[in-house]
């Protein structure tokens, strides 16, 4: 992780901190949905809506959704890097 304040300019330190708070929220917010979504997985609860997307339209649980969360994670964990 870089640390906060290491740049010459105040502005971009300033950036450079919150951006790598933020990327540690995604990641820690996305780790926890995504292993509630293969315990359930794992107890064969499919059916439950994952609350993805818009109310109208249900997307039940599938390992696409734990394989996308994991890209995601890869994502953010890169701006931590």
């Amino acid at each position: 992780m870089r640390p906060c304040g290491n740049s010459s300019t105040a502005g971009i330190a300033v950036s450079l901190c919150l951006s790598n708070r933020a990327a540690l929220a995604v990641v820690a917010l996305l780790a926890v949905y995504t292993a509630g979504i293969a315990v359930n997985l794992a107890r064969g609860r499919r059916e439950i809506d994952c609350g993805c997307g818009v109310s109208d339209r249900h997307q039940n649980l599938s390992s696409g959704l734990v394989a996308r969360n994991i890209v995601l994670i890869a994502a953010a964990s890169a701006v931590l890097v």
